[in-house]
Formats: C-alpha cells, sequence, structure tokens
C-alpha cells in the first residue's frame, strides 16, 4: 500500500504544470512612436497595441532633435474617436488636399496645398492643431511640394513620410519612406498602404503615389490620394474585393473617357459614402466628374464635395 502511495505523489510531481517554451509575446509600440509592419511580418509577429498615456508636459528645449523626440509624445485614450477632416484648401486646377487624421493629441496631415491656398491652410491648423506630429506626402506631384517648405518653418512637425519612390521626381529627404504592404500604427489605428507604385507606373508621378485605408475598429476609409488612370486600373486588378469600407475619398481628376475604371471599382468595393476631395471643377473636367457622379447614383453612394463646405468630417468611434 505504502509503495503504491509513493508511486501515485511521484507521478502527481512528474505532472505538475505544463512548461512553456514560448517566448513571451512584447510590446513593439515606443512611447509616441509610430510603428511600420510589412506584410510578410504580419504573420509572424503578434503586436498588442498600447495606449501611449503620458503626464509629462512637452519640454521643447533647445535642440531640434530634442523639440522632435517631445513632439511625438503623443496621448489619447481608449475612449478617443478617430477624427478624419478634410479642408477646403484646393484652387482651381490645383486641386490641393489637406486631411487630419487625429486621435486624442495625435496629429497627422495629408499634405497637398498650393501656394494660393497656403493661409487658408495655415489658419486651418492654427485652429486645430498646436503641433504636427507626421505629416504625409501623397505622391511626387509638383503640387504637394508647393508649400512644404512653408509649412516645416510654421510648424513643429514630428516626421515626414512619403511613398519609397517620390525620389524619381523629388530630390529632398524624409524621415519614413513607404512601401506596397506597409501598415503604419499610430494612436491605435492604422494606416495601411495598398498601392505604393509599381516601376511600371512611373511615368505619372500619381500613379506612383499612395493609396491608404484608414481603420479603427470595423470602420474604415480607402483614399486614393492622387491616382489617375494607370494607378486605379492597377489598384482595381490587385486589390478587387479584398477591401469592404463604407467610405473612400478621390479627387477624380485625371481620369478622362474610361468610365469601366471607376465602374469597377464600385463593382469590387462596394462603397457607401465618397469624399469628393480638391476642388470644384471647371470646364477642363465637366464631363469626367458629371459621368463620375451620375453613375455613383446608381450605386446608390452618397457624395459629400469637399469646396463645398469649409470642412468635412468623419467619425470613428
Amino acid at each position: 500500500m505504502i509503495k503504491v502511495l509513493l508511486a501515485i505523489l511521484l507521478l502527481l510531481g512528474c505532472i505538475g504544470e505544463p512548461q512553456s517554451n514560448k517566448t513571451p509575446i512584447t510590446d513593439k509600440t515606443d512611447k509616441g512612436g509610430i510603428d511600420i509592419v510589412k506584410e510578410r511580418e504580419k504573420e509572424e509577429v503578434s503586436y498588442i497595441p498600447k495606449d501611449n498615456k503620458t503626464d509629462v508636459p512637452i519640454d521643447w528645449g533647445d535642440r531640434p532633435e530634442i523639440r522632435a523626440k517631445n513632439l511625438l509624445n503623443y496621448t489619447f485614450s481608449d475612449r478617443d474617436p478617430l477624427y478624419i477632416t478634410f479642408f477646403n484648401v484646393g484652387y482651381g486646377e490645383k486641386q490641393g488636399r489637406l486631411v487630419l487624421l487625429r486621435r486624442g493629441d495625435s496629429d497627422v496631415y495629408i499634405w497637398s496645398v498650393p501656394n494660393e491656398s497656403y493661409p487658408k491652410a495655415y489658419s486651418y491648423i492654427k485652429s486645430y492643431s498646436d503641433d504636427i506630429e507626421y505629416v504625409i506626402i501623397p505622391s511626387g506631384k509638383n503640387l504637394n511640394f508647393e508649400t512644404l517648405d512653408r509649412l516645416k518653418k510654421d510648424f513643429e512637425i514630428g516626421k515626414t513620410i512619403a511613398p519609397r519612390n517620390i525620389m524619381y521626381y523629388y530630390n529632398g529627404s524624409f524621415d519614413i519612406y513607404l512601401d506596397k504592404g506597409d501598415v503604419l500604427e499610430i494612436a491605435n489605428y492604422k494606416i495601411e498602404v495598398l498601392q505604393a507604385g509599381e516601376d511600371y507606373l512611373k511615368s505619372n508621378p500619381g500613379n506612383m503615389g499612395l493609396i491608404l485605408k484608414i481603420s479603427k475598429g470595423n470602420n474604415c476609409i480607402i483614399m486614393l490620394l492622387d491616382v489617375e488612370n494607370g494607378g486605379l486600373q492597377r489598384f482595381n486588378i490587385d486589390q478587387r474585393y479584398k477591401h469592404n469600407c463604407n467610405y473612400f475619398s478621390w479627387n477624380a481628376y485625371g481620369i478622362y473617357f474610361v468610365p469601366d475604371l471607376y465602374i469597377n471599382y464600385m463593382e469590387f468595393f462596394k462603397p457607401k459614402n465618397m469624399i469628393a476631395d480638391g476642388s470644384s471643377f471647371k470646364n477642363y473636367d465637366q464631363g469626367t466628374r458629371k459621368g463620375i457622379y451620375e453613375r455613383m447614383k446608381i450605386y446608390n453612394v452618397n457624395i459629400r464635395k469637399v469646396w463645398e463646405n469649409e470642412t468635412t468630417t468623419i467619425i470613428f468611434e
């Protein structure tokens, strides 16, 4: 009997708690930082978001590198919605674009502002932001650089972001370069790079620019930004049926005489709301835009034209 009891005790001692050989998951997010996650890494790396909370006031200091570091100590909480605000900065054929992505104290601007409307853009930013954590330049189009230096002089900016292929058209340097498949994770929302150009599209800087998907929870918007014929055709082929977002934004400038492109877009992605970005059309593209808007009605898409309002805001709770 004693031998039986000893055997049972030894057996229980050997079994115990199972030991795991897995390395604990660590949080990759630095305070106020930004993660760029490659698509190939997403299958291998588990990412646990972290609240970027701090009660420490910003001390700009005397050195630019200290100012830039402190600038990225933004704060937000889980209760903060994501605001996506489109500002009216277009000027005639210079379509223009100014979009603010804000959650908590994190301000990200998508920048394409012509000289003629820079004072307007300046007043918008002063009204909404104390500083700018990130500025995204969507493509190598000349308009996107027309007032970039003025912006840098007038505001504290953390980092600048651009598609990697922007160097085909512009000699300036940026802090972060994006490729197709990259994912920016800022303040617990995502900016996915769905398209960043291919070499066979580089004859047109708009086609080599960024197409972004911005999402928080189950809410998302696809931003077609500067894309034109070749880029939209490539996007329809590569991404069809992969994304289902209620919102998309597009200035629809330059898509001439190719109705299949935007019909295919509607069939593949089935959005419910369009933000028509840029500026009001003139005779040069009146037919194109009229055709697009008429087809949007067929698909029961609501259209909001930025140039008819000072601001247009989408809120993702």
